[in-house]
């Protein structure tokens, strides 16, 4: 963008005040010194027509560099969004294996807490047998009654502790039948 000086307006009668498009003739010589024409009046003048292919060519060369880095662009993010989608892949079955582990985990520990449970219960089964045993063989029937009604509280109360203990939950229930004789069996039943 320029306007012509006094000289240039004076010699050519141009405008002063109109600004005027164009480009510096010593400029377009360096890279274009084919499209300078040196006038009679001794001033450089640049050749537009000759000039138009060159800019159609170099916007086209701009236009095919910008298609290829958008295709480029494209291309990473496909190979960005695939290897996201495949982390994400590895993360989510990675967190169910640690979850299949951990479930293994707490079966096993419930498992082992039953069966400490079941080892505790018997003990005290064969506790209350043998104390029933030597009631009913020594002191007499009543005596043994009541040792026995004794027995099935503390045993109920016992039962209610290893439960908490071990955190198992849900009603727990034990029914205790004691016998008067001592070649009957004492029975012990349990409904979970």
């Amino acid at each position: 963008m320029f306007k012509w000086n006094s000289i240039a307006s004076s010699l050519y009668s141009f405008d002063r005040e109109e600004t005027q498009f164009g480009l510096f003739a010593q400029d377009v010589m360096d890279s274009f010194p084919e499209l300078i024409k040196h006038a009679e009046d001794g001033y450089l003048r640049v050749k537009y027509s000759a000039l138009v292919p060159i800019l159609v060519e170099a916007v086209n060369e701009i236009q095919d560099e910008m298609k290829l880095n958008e295709d480029k662009m494209k291309e990473e993010m496909k190979l960005n969004e695939d290897k996201m989608k495949e982390e994400m892949k590895l993360n989510e079955d990675k967190m169910k294996e640690e979850m299949k582990l951990n479930e293994d985990k707490m079966k096993d520990e419930m498992k082992l807490n039953e069966d400490k449970m079941k080892e505790e219960m018997l003990e005290l089964h064969r506790t209350i047998n043998h104390i029933c045993r030597l009631v009913a063989g020594g002191l007499g029937c009543l005596i043994f009654i009541g040792l026995c009604v004794s027995w099935q509280f503390y045993l109920k109360f016992k039962i209610q502790e290893i439960v908490s203990k071990n955190g198992r939950f849900g009603v727990f229930q034990k029914n205790v039948e004691f016998c008067e004789r001592e070649d009957q069996v004492v029975e012990l039943s349990e409904t979970i």
